[in-house]
């Protein structure tokens, strides 16, 4: 599984890179605005830099099968993975997460109906519709909320904690 370029004026095919032959198949791929591939599988995202030559996994829990991506013309990646939408902020290496709250249903995003349309607004299609995500959505993130034990109960009694949490 690769990527490849196609010339059409010398009807010659260019192999960018290819994925390890073990690995999963390719279920989407992009090309944003400085250059870079960004693949999807379902084994997450990768993304691969021409110039370096380097194939890197984008570490995240929020998802590991990628149906589709677009990379916006604001330096934006939206994904569409597990019937979500998520929004990948490339400088900040954050995502965000869209859901019916923001006005995304669950959908099964598919690869071939997606678009980046003149004005930069973004369209995804799914098995439930499409999509229509205008580039002036802000990227709002949130850092993940610290959780702390407060108390500790085991079989009715209360146990104690110290100040690092740890049941004594």
């Amino acid at each position: 599984y690769g990527v490849f370029e196609l010339n059409h004026s010398n009807n010659r095919i260019k192999n960018i890179f290819q994925l390890q032959p073990n690995a999963n198949p390719i279920t989407a791929a992009g090309l944003d605005n400085n250059g870079i591939f960004w693949i999807g599988n379902r084994d997450g995202l990768m993304r691969y830099d021409p110039k370096q030559k380097i194939l890197k996994k984008i570490k995240t829990s929020l998802f590991n099968e990628v149906s589709t991506l677009v990379a916006d013309s604001t330096g934006r990646l939206w994904i569409g993975a597990q019937n979500m939408v998520f929004l990948y902020l490339i400088q900040e290496n954050k995502f965000v997460a869209f859901g019916e709250s923001d006005g995304v249903i669950p959908n099964e995003f598919l690869y071939k109906p997606s678009l980046v349309a003149a004005n930069g607004d973004v369209y995804l299609g799914g098995v439930k519709g499409l999509l229509h995500i205008k580039k002036s959505i802000p990227a709002i993130t949130a850092d993940a909320p610290v959780i702390e034990l407060m108390e500790l109960d085991l079989d009715g009694v209360p146990l104690a904690i110290d100040r690092y949490g740890k049941a004594n």
